[in-house]
């Protein structure tokens, strides 16, 4: 059996008031009945974003009195608080006071039947009584809309008048439904429930009403990714987001001014608190149900054609006010796409770039990556492009020079010609080809007969961009890459052939040689002494040892103090001092020196 706290009626209530509750209750149980019939099918999941109406109060900005009334979800991270900080970042001082006991229902603070509830009901008619506000905020219990409508509405009835009399404007504060996760439950039409009660209530006092239970809808569907409740235990009072994003929904319902415009943030992430004020600023700020079923969002379609470390911004033909709210690529190897719709092309291939905006509309722009976008090719040659053609169709601006089939190129005759491939969802690509004559011979203009190890050489032929492969006989002595630069990697000799598209070809051999890297005088130190007339042979050693000349010259920066030979004898002539210095021959440019004093 349900008891009669389960019912809804206090035990004062008269028999008319069950009568009433009884009937609403056998409504309940058959659309519960209802309900369960439907739980295999999906759900509709309201669009609460457009099927209400807009309860905005009359700003007062000048030093502004506010009064809330609620419950736990009103003091749970100080909502009040969070109000005022929000009002003293953009300039409004703002004096914010509550009147908030846990559980507490309208009905209990209106209607009270028990010591606490009198003491609690005697504070808040005090201040409506002997003080001057601006604006009183009414926040109900999460469940009195549904089991006890009847009694929140006369306890606002009995409120409205003193609220009046204190000079200040009545302000609904509609809450969200529970997250109870549990099967059968749809959050989504609880909401609709509660939602309907406080709007009616607003329509029937043509007062204002800060719809934080719509911002929380609407934060499930934009961004499933954040969570508005206190934690996995508690599903039904807010966590600091949730308190945030409903002072942001208060705070705009009060003084009209978006709240996207704030730059306090609680301590939350300024990106997040830059979702939650975006999301209060959409179900707050609306003008007619009827301005907001006709914003638009459109993607411009053209211009996403990129080369690989291109970056291009998505254009976007919106109505003013709708924004992007997430971004996604099909596939980041070939374009990602930052939360601002700034796409960066990776590498050859195709992506699809999905925005999420703030309209619930979802728009989508073709990338194409390629390196493909001007092309030089030889009479006669092919290429395969570097992305998908599944799904364009292609035709050329002159098919006697270059034409496109099954995704390759195919260049016929010396001249220019644009390919334009067209795809199914309207997309346009186009591809410049120019097609010069096939070549009738190759040559190395340049070819090296020796390079040094670890140099590198780029090769120059009598033919540009069009397209050849080189080829080493001794990939370690030498390597070359598809562009023509050599590598020179160790002592040896290599034979390098190029050929063309068209069979055409030449070689030509270089040599690695091994560069000294460092020269050192072994057998004389700097301050060695020498007699006049006496003579000495200089040592050297290299390094690497297996340089491939070791070929040196000597100089003596006096010949009248010390002469040197070609082959590093050295002969004292005078008295004094002289510097010898040895340097390879081998181009390395390496030196060793050595500083000797000569005595008679």
């Amino acid at each position: 059996m349900l008891s009669t706290a389960q019912f809804g009626w206090n035990e004062s209530d008269t028999e008319g008031d069950r009568k009433k509750i009884r009937k609403k209750w056998s409504v309940v149980w058959v659309l519960l009945l209802f309900a369960s019939f439907l739980l295999a099918m999906p759900v509709y999941a309201y669009n609460f974003f457009t099927d209400y109406p807009f309860y905005q109060a009359r700003p007062d900005t000048e030093d502004p009195r506010i009064l809330m009334v609620g419950n736990s979800l009103t003091y749970t991270n100080d909502i009040p608080a969070l109000l005022r900080y929000m009002c003293r970042d953009t300039g409004i001082n703002a004096a914010v006071d509550s009147v908030t006991q846990g559980g507490h229902s309208l009905t209990q603070y209106a209607y009270p039947t028990t010591a606490w509830e009198e003491q609690l009901h005697e504070k808040i008619m005090t201040k409506l009584t002997t003080q001057k506000w601006d604006y009183v905020i009414l926040q109900g219990r999460s469940d009195e809309t549904i089991v006890n409508e009847e009694s929140m509405r006369r306890a606002v009835a009995y409120f409205y008048p003193y609220i009046k009399n204190a000079g200040a404007q009545m302000v609904l504060y509609l809450t969200w439904a529970p997250d109870y996760g549990t099967g059968g439950y749809d959050i989504d039409a609880r909401q609709g429930e509660i939602a309907k009660v406080y709007y009616s209530i607003a329509r029937q006092y043509n007062c204002a009403l800060a719809p934080s239970g719509i911002a929380f809808a609407r934060e499930r569907r934009l961004y499933p990714d954040y969570d508005l409740y206190y934690s996995s235990s508690d599903r039904l009072h807010p966590n600091l987001s949730g308190s945030y994003l409903s002072a942001c929904c208060i705070y705009a319902t009060l003084f009209g001014k978006s709240p996207d415009h704030i730059s306090y943030t609680a301590g939350l992430a300024s990106e997040k608190a830059g979702a939650l004020r975006g999301i209060a600023s959409d179900v707050t700020l609306r003008r007619s149900r009827e301005e907001v079923q006709v914003t638009t969002a459109k993607a411009v379609t053209g211009g996403y054609q990129l080369k690989p470390g291109g970056k291009v911004k998505l254009g976007i033909s919106a109505s003013a006010g709708v924004r992007m709210i997430r971004t996604s690529s099909s596939d980041e190897g070939v374009a990602t796409v930052s939360s601002t719709g700034v796409v960066t092309a990776r590498a050859a291939g195709t992506a699809s770039i999905t925005a999420l905006m703030s309209n619930n509309k979802s728009l989508t722009w073709k990338i194409v990556v390629t390196g493909n976008s001007k092309v030089t090719l030889g009479a006669g040659d092919t290429e395969k492009i570097d992305f998908s053609s599944n799904g364009f169709r292609w035709t050329t601006s002159n098919k006697k020079i270059a034409v496109i089939k099954n995704g390759t190129i195919t260049a016929k005759a010396k001249g220019t010609a644009t390919l334009t491939g067209k795809h199914s969802s309207g997309f346009q690509v186009k591809l410049k080809v120019t097609v010069k004559a096939a070549p009738e011979k190759i040559t190395v203009k340049n070819a090296p007969k020796t390079l040094a190890a670890g140099r590198t050489f780029q090769l120059k032929l009598n033919v540009s961009k069009v397209r050849v492969t080189y080829k080493s006989s001794a990939p370690g002595v030498v390597s070359v890459s598809k562009q023509g630069v050599l590598t020179a990697k160790g002592p040896g000799t290599a034979k390098i052939t190029v050929k063309s598209y068209n069979g055409k070809k030449t070689s030509f051999r270089v040599t690695v040689t091994v560069l000294a890297k460092k020269l050192t005088v072994t057998n004389v130190k700097s301050g060695t002494t020498m007699r006049v007339g006496q003579t000495r042979k200089l040592k050297v050693s290299f390094s690497p040892q297996n340089v491939s000349s070791r070929a040196v010259t000597y100089k003596s920066s006096n010949t009248r103090v010390l002469k040197v030979s070609k082959k590093g004898t050295i002969t004292a002539l005078h008295s004094g001092r002289a510097k010898i210095t040895v340097t390879a021959a081998d181009g390395s440019k390496k030196k060793a020196a050595v500083e000797i004093r000569v005595r008679k």
